[in-house]
């Protein structure tokens, strides 16, 4: 599998604009939104892997995003661990715990797996308010350092926007050549039909753990970004309702849509800031905008923005 085969020019085009932004429109407010929108893009990527590609249902993202933010908080406050490291033991972390859990909840179909997946989500969040010695309890843990590669600290808004567009470009890349190989076919066919693919010779258990420890091994490495980025985490970061904002963004963004994921996660962040001081009416909002997307547009407003994009060249022509 080439990594760079399936990379197109708009892609390259792209790409080459996000880096630029913030040198041609260097406001610090924007950069802090953008890093936002990407660090939860990478959530609602490897949701996108479970919900949108493979049909599997999980509202226990908030855990695994928590999962790698308390490994590289801890470690780097506690035991003093080089950023760099503590990154890496976030991920390797959160996809062994995505592993463990996986082996029988993975067993499961529909909405009883998402019923599993909710019930771990919940463990995790009562589980780190509790643990007073270990998490700090409600308080969360402070002073969490800046992200740092071999002794070089990402310590502005700026450096650390490319290290967060950076880790996500390399996710969506590698996705997608997952997505063209015969791992994102067999996925496919299994979002269909289980018993289907079972039949044609596909291992699904075991695609299935796969893909749910890669999906979580993105959360790990969201949840890491988000720590060091944040520098304070706490509870209330980590909670079921979160989980259910991240499905959220997969189905605004389009589910089985590769950059649906980032555009789910800009709106969201976007929304949020609109909001404002109404944080009360967040649930009531997304409610509304999530029946209206899935009646007029439901294959996500990423997919309906391209689709104008390209009827406004045409009529240009």
């Amino acid at each position: 599998m080439t990594f760079f085969k399936f990379i197109t020019l708009t892609e390259f085009i792209a790409a080459a604009t996000l880096c630029s932004l913030p040198l041609v429109y260097p406001n610090e407010y924007l950069i802090y939104l953008l890093i936002l929108t990407w660090i939860y893009a990478m959530l609602s990527l490897g949701l996108n892997l479970l919900l949108g590609y493979g049909g599997q249902i999980c509202l226990g993202q908030a855990a695994f995003f928590g999962i790698g933010a308390y490994t590289s908080a801890l470690l780097t406050t506690e035991w003093g661990v080089p950023p760099d490291f503590a990154f890496a033991a976030s991920v390797f972390l959160t996809a062994l715990v995505a592993f463990v859990i996986g082996l029988p909840i993975l067993r499961l179909r529909g909405f009883f797996l998402a019923l599993a997946t909710l019930g771990f989500g919940e463990i995790f969040y009562i589980f780190v308010n509790e643990t007073r010695s270990l998490t700090n309890g409600p308080t969360g843990i402070a002073g969490i350092p800046w992200f740092s590669i071999f002794g070089f600290q990402f310590d502005t808004y700026l450096r650390f926007y490319y290290l967060s567009l950076l880790v996500l470009m390399f996710q969506v890349i590698f996705t997608k050549n997952i997505m063209r190989s015969h791992i994102g076919r067999e996925l496919k066919s299994i979002s269909l039909s289980e018993t289907a693919a079972a039949t044609l010779g596909i291992d699904v258990h075991r695609l299935k753990l796969s893909v749910f420890v890669l999906a979580e091994a993105y959360a790990g490495a969201a949840g890491s970004l988000y720590a060091f980025f944040i520098s304070v985490i706490g509870p209330p970061s980590f909670t079921t309702w979160f989980s259910i904002l991240v499905v959220m963004m997969v189905i605004i963004g389009g589910m089985g849509r590769l950059y649906g994921s980032l555009a789910g996660a800009a709106f969201v962040v976007l929304v949020s800031e609109f909001l404002g001081s109404y944080q009360e009416y967040y649930l009531s909002f997304y409610g509304i905008l999530i029946i209206l997307i899935l009646i007029m547009i439901h294959k996500g407003l990423f997919e309906k923005v391209k689709k104008c994009i390209m009827r406004s060249f045409s009529v240009t022509r």
